[in-house]
């Protein structure tokens, strides 16, 4: 029987769980594989996405391949372009080709794909498709309560003692965070539609990814991980911006964030207000976020953050499509690293 390319149904979920699990060599019970969290991701909602968000090349019953979707616009001064970023790319050993097949097909259904690290064979791999650079990822982490660690990491050895002296000592000689003249207010998921959201780049990178209404609420509805949104409000200026952590064991994820001003100090504003949540969070022992611009970057190092990782950022536009040059500023939301990992505690300081 030849292989055929298809969207899949929520019927499909189970079939996916299992063969993730068996390329992943993740354990059944993975919470990333939870069935709900499979639906949320490939089925719920539009999200400006037509039909089914998981794909997949199979022979029959067999899965070859399997890519999931997670559609957005892609914006810049002057312009904008769909854009979908591939989330649980994998193929069956042995099927030459499979998964690069499925990622062209997918491919055609938007204006530009997006690449944000993956594995080493993933990182070699795209490249050769034609994708571009388009920035780094930084991974960030600021310590909140580093004495909560204890008893929660995986596991502990002789490097354990050090790190939580350097935790403590960056918690200790972290700037203070006073968001000073702004106002914090939580956010039910029915009043996303009152929060400033980015339109256009302001700052240090040449493109973004922009967010809409439809998009928060579907992000606030995730059955995994418990997901909040914040709006900062300034007097006398009204709504500025706002932010969105997820609660993951022992950690705090600075997820999506906004604010309408290309000033540092509007920024750093904006990143006090997320500390201040976070350190009065009941179990938080760090603060952990993503950025790639360049300017954001600067800003959160200054707010006392440090950084514990890279990854490159790639586009891959479409036959046809033209998209400028230079950075993309993407954040967590962008592909699934803001809601996996809910099992047990998964330090980055």
């Amino acid at each position: 029987m030849k292989p055929a390319i298809r969207p899949t149904t929520p019927d499909d979920g189970p079939q996916i769980a299992r063969f993730l699990s068996e390329i992943f060599s993740k354990s059944p019970d993975d919470p990333a594989l939870d069935q709900k969290l499979l639906a949320w991701k490939y089925w719920a909602g539009s999200l400006h996405w037509p039909g089914s968000r998981s794909f997949v090349l199979a022979r029959g019953e067999t899965i070859l391949a399997h890519a999931g979707v997670v559609p957005g616009t892609m914006a810049w001064r002057g312009g904008q372009a769909r854009a979908a970023h591939i989330i649980d790319w994998a193929a069956r050993p042995g099927a030459i080709g499979a998964g690069t097949a499925l990622m062209k097909h997918v491919a055609k259904m938007t204006d530009a794909l997006i690449g944000i690290g993956g594995s080493d064979q993933t990182q070699a791999v795209l490249p050769t498709l034609g994708f571009r650079p388009a920035g780094t990822a930084v991974g960030f982490v600021r310590t909140l309560h580093p004495l909560r660690r204890i008893g929660a990491a995986r596991r502990w050895s002789w490097r354990s003692g050090p790190h939580l002296a350097r935790n403590l000592l960056w918690a200790l000689t972290a700037p203070g965070a006073r968001a000073a003249g702004c106002s914090i207010d939580r956010l039910e998921a029915d009043a996303c539609g009152r929060v400033t959201l980015p339109e256009s780049p302001l700052r240090g990178a040449a493109l973004l990814m922009k967010r809409s209404p439809e998009q928060l609420y579907h992000l606030l509805q995730c059955p995994g991980l418990a997901l909040q949104l914040y709006e900062v409000r300034h007097p006398g200026r009204g709504s500025r911006g706002y932010f969105v952590l997820a609660h993951a064991p022992r950690q705090i994820r600075l997820v999506d964030c906004w604010i309408d001003s290309g000033e540092p100090t509007d920024w750093r504003l904006l990143f006090e207000a997320v500390v201040l949540t976070g350190l009065n969070e009941a179990s938080a022992a760090e603060l952990v976020t993503w950025s790639s611009d360049p300017a954001e970057c600067e800003v959160l190092r200054r707010c006392g953050f440090h950084q514990r990782s890279s990854q490159p950022v790639r586009i891959l536009p479409s036959q046809g499509t033209e998209i400028p040059d230079g950075t993309l500023r993407v954040e967590m939301v962008d592909n699934d690293a803001a809601y996996l990992g809910g099992g047990s505690a998964d330090f980055w300081a």
